[in-house]
């Protein structure tokens, strides 16, 4: 393989399924001239739920769709939530709002750790790093890790120790800490996956003093091994990149990026179609279009309506109307075999304007340090292109991380940016404890309006919820849903001829061509079959 990889014959390697991913994803890729080409990544089976919405009373729409994910359950629930609220003219209530972003932070923080330490971490372990880089290995072994003090590892080549599966410090801690923010969410949710207390104008959830102080208790235990993790983390990336320049070039591609933003403003919230562009103003994190490193545009209502679906290459049957999920319907169309010059995944193509965007922590970040705003708290700042999270002291002294726009993006600054990410979520929880507290002090209580069960006429809404751009489509005929269509992060970067496929091809080939670098693109993106597969 590797004589074959560096010479002009190109070798094909499949990989079904890739592990450490969510769902069935394939990849087929071919190694020649010392890179990656020709990348094709599928989701490998139907999941469904668009088709499963349509003819269903509008009030089981979040709690159906919500089963789109196991993972990422609670972002498509509250996606949903906003779509059918959207559509009733229905304005859920501030304390809701706040209970809602508590309930996102806690998945995010939950999602963005695992990936980083359970999922992508091995990437980077003992194990791997020996096999198919010895030299990086070696030099590991004998480089000490700047951060120690916080961490505690006292050279590089212990970080890698510690992220080997299932015997690795951190690889073994990560699976007990990563229970604490499932407990935050039921303590608010109900339960998790799954929430059973998202409902049409808020939540069903009883907020009470003793249950915030539950979730801020688990919250706070969370500091120390989120300055552990940020620091360690920091150490191997710089590592690694720094010995190896080449991993620099794996999983590179444009900085060409979209997102909805995430956390709304419990104050002001306005549910109607015009009023997303003022609630994407208002969000924690900003929504974006990103093209050559640039903020286009953070007006959420103009993100939305640019988006565009295709199934060129996948097995669903064409539509008639245009490419926008509101004109889209969807009828499965499977073939005997993929086809990789036709129809190969069960994913769609995404566009924004007929541009190819790539979504994902790094877009959120990207997007919220350009528009340079940021709803006043002690903990988070958006300024001079850069965005400032501040993580107080604890047992641990504090720790202050900035993140700026790279100079060049690649699977190592996607997994960076996840890293970010987890403490920007944590933080905004704090705030968001701060919020409902304050509610409770005013006697603004109340988590939820009340829903007329009796709608007429047609109807249409759309909601934003999620790590990157997560979009739920719904139009109804009063009480009726005609047609639901799901956008979500995996869509857009594991679709057809899409940014994770764009991210493998050219990337460098250091070891033996057994497709190690093409799986740390591919990684870095967090795929989800089961989210983009409907």
């Amino acid at each position: 393989a590797q004589a074959a990889a560096t010479a002009g014959t190109p070798t094909a390697l499949v990989v079904e399924p890739v592990t450490r991913v969510g769902g069935a994803v394939g990849l087929r890729v071919n190694a020649a001239s010392g890179i990656y080409t020709d990348a094709r990544v599928s989701a490998g089976f139907y999941r469904g739920y668009e088709g499963i919405l349509v003819g269903r009373d509008i009030r089981d729409a979040i709690f159906t769709s919500s089963r789109c994910c196991g993972y990422h359950g609670g972002q498509h629930a509250i996606a949903s939530a906003q779509a059918v609220e959207m559509a009733a003219g229905l304005d859920p209530t501030p304390m809701a709002i706040a209970v809602r972003n508590l309930l996102l932070a806690a998945e995010t923080i939950h999602s963005e750790a695992a990936h980083l330490v359970l999922l992508a971490g091995p990437d980077f372990c003992e194990r791997s790093v020996r096999a198919n880089w010895p030299a990086l290995w070696a030099a590991a072994e004998r480089s000490e890790a700047p951060n120690a003090a916080t961490h505690g590892m006292g050279t590089v080549g212990e970080i890698m120790y510690s992220l080997n599966p299932w015997e690795g410090k951190w690889y073994r801690q990560a699976l007990t800490i990563a229970r604490v923010p499932y407990a935050m969410y039921a303590i608010l949710g109900g339960k998790y996956p799954h929430p059973q207390t998202l409902v049409p104008g808020g939540v069903s959830t009883n907020v009470s003093t003793t249950n915030v102080h539950d979730y801020l208790i688990r919250l706070l235990t969370l500091v120390d091994p989120a300055k552990q993790i940020a620091t360690m983390l920091v150490d191997l990336l710089d590592f690694c990149v720094a010995t190896v320049p080449e991993l620099a070039q794996v999983g590179a591609g444009p900085a060409n990026l979209v997102d909805s933003g995430q956390w709304d403003d419990p104050e002001g919230y306005d549910a109607s179609w015009e009023g997303l562009a003022e609630r994407g103003n208002r969000r924690w994190a900003a929504p974006g279009v990103i093209i050559g490193g640039k903020l286009v545009t953070s007006d959420l209502l103009e993100i939305a309506e640019g988006i565009q679906e295709s199934v060129e290459h996948s097995f669903y049957a064409p539509w008639n109307g245009g490419p926008h999920p509101f004109n889209k319907t969807t009828a499965a169309a499977p073939a005997a075999a993929a086809d990789y010059r036709g129809a190969y995944s069960w994913s769609t193509s995404v566009r924004w304007r007929d541009e190819m965007l790539e979504t994902g922590p790094g877009a959120r970040l990207w997007a919220t340090a350009l528009r340079g705003t940021m709803p006043e708290n002690p903990f988070i700042t958006a300024t001079n292109g850069a965005v400032q999270i501040d993580l107080p002291k604890s047992a641990l002294p504090r720790l202050v991380l900035e993140w700026r726009p790279p100079a060049v993006w690649n699977a190592v600054e996607r997994d960076r940016a996840r890293l970010y990410g987890i403490v920007f979520a944590a933080l905004v929880a704090a705030n968001n404890v701060l919020k409902v507290l304050d509610l409770q002090k005013q006697g603004r209580g109340e988590t939820s309006n009340h829903f007329n069960p009796k709608l007429r006429g047609g109807r249409s809404g759309v909601g934003f919820a999620g790590d990157g751009l997560l979009g739920h489509w719904l139009q109804a005929d009063g009480m009726r849903i005609d047609n639901y269509q799901v956008v979500s992060p995996s869509t857009i970067n594991m679709g057809p001829g899409g940014p994770v496929e764009q991210a493998i091809n050219g990337t460098p080939i250091l070891g033996d061509g057994s497709g190690a670098e093409a799986l740390i693109a591919l990684r870095s993106f967090d795929p989800c079959a089961n989210c983009a597969a409907h």
